[in-house]
């Protein structure tokens, strides 16, 4: 049945089409837990066909909200699945929603028309409640559409004038990753970062070079590294300008740096230190053991939540939230790279 006549089809309907209860097609449109893939797939099948769509509109109007929030991370699947701080954060979002009786309705999209219709979907469905914005830039476009949508925002690390933000503590992780190497003797300092769209990235790097610039210490910065086999095409430069150590963005980044050390016969760290900014669930596991930023995602995952669920009932202004406080508590752990 086309779209337009979603509003002639009934959830009965559609559980009749999938052969499930009325409650298993609200649990799967809605993207609570519990069921399972195979029939997830059967329902949706079935509401595509059919043409209909839910309507959270009298839930909102008995004062119910939809229940959820919304994340929608705009980057590739498979930059995704490899980034560990991504996987933690959403592990630890979701167990805080679910144990509040919320669910985490989560999207990637490759692009921005993507990620905008998303949130266009979320707005004209009602289908959450707030929305937590992550890999915010300077000056974000999203933050005009959110607000011009009536959706509730919470972001990652932005810069405060936009958002209501979750802070995040640049100045003094630089300060540690600078001072370490500078008092190991390293006099040339090489950065691969993420995109310089990013401001979380574009932060990392001012922060990075005036902590430098205060130690006398020389800085190169590349931009653009997203995926291992960028960070190591990037870190074959780097060496060759002469730095003795590097800092990633993260570990996928310093996995790929480490490659690249490898491939170029330098010993890592007698010929070149390594640190990764974000450290992740992959360090234990790596040799040499790296030095790392360690972080508290999951108490991140859960402030996130929180911040949500508070937005849910009052929409809050931009600024910075929990105290202006980074939640993660970066702090220097000193591996075997450096």
């Amino acid at each position: 049945m086309p779209k337009g006549q979603s509003s002639r089809v009934t959830i009965a309907d559609v559980a009749a089409a999938a052969g499930v209860s009325k409650m298993t097609v609200s649990m799967t449109m809605n993207d609570r837990p519990g069921i399972s893939a195979q029939t997830r797939g059967r329902v949706r099948e079935a509401a595509a066909a059919l043409g209909w769509e839910p309507d959270s509109t009298a839930r909102r109007l008995a004062g119910a909200g939809a229940g959820a929030v919304g994340l929608v991370i705009r980057r590739p699947a498979h930059h995704v699945s490899a980034d560990t701080f991504y996987m933690q954060l959403i592990a630890a979002m979701g167990s805080h929603l679910t144990s509040n009786g919320l669910a985490l309705t989560l999207n990637v999209a490759e692009s921005v028309a993507i990620e905008e219709e998303i949130y266009a979907s979320f707005a004209r469905r009602r289908s959450v409640d707030a929305v937590l914005v992550t890999d915010v830039a300077a000056e974000d476009p999203r933050a005009e559409l959110l607000a011009g949508l009536g959706l509730p925002s919470v972001a990652l690390g932005g810069p405060g004038t936009q958002f209501a933000t979750l802070a995040a503590d640049v100045s003094s992780v630089a300060e540690q990753i600078v001072d370490h190497l500078g008092d190991r003797g390293h006099r040339c300092l090489g950065r691969v970062a993420t995109s310089p769209d990013f401001y979380y990235s574009r932060a990392r790097s001012e922060a990075f070079a005036a902590r430098a610039a205060t130690r006398g210490l020389t800085v190169h910065v590349l931009e653009g590294a997203m995926t291992m086999a960028e960070s190591e095409a990037m870190t074959g430069p780097l060496l060759e300008s002469g730095v003795t150590a590097l800092v990633y963005d993260s570990d996928p980044l310093m996995l790929g740096g480490l490659a690249a050390a490898r491939r170029s016969g330098r010993a890592v760290p007698e010929d070149v230190a390594v640190v990764s900014w974000d450290g992740s669930g992959l360090t234990p596991y790596l040799t040499p053991a790296p030095t790392l930023i360690r972080r508290d995602v999951a108490a991140l995952g859960i402030g996130a939540a929180e911040a949500l669920m508070a937005a849910t009932r009052t929409p809050p202004g931009p600024g910075f939230l929990a105290e202006g406080r980074d939640l993660s508590l970066p702090t220097l752990q000193v591996g075997e790279t450096t």
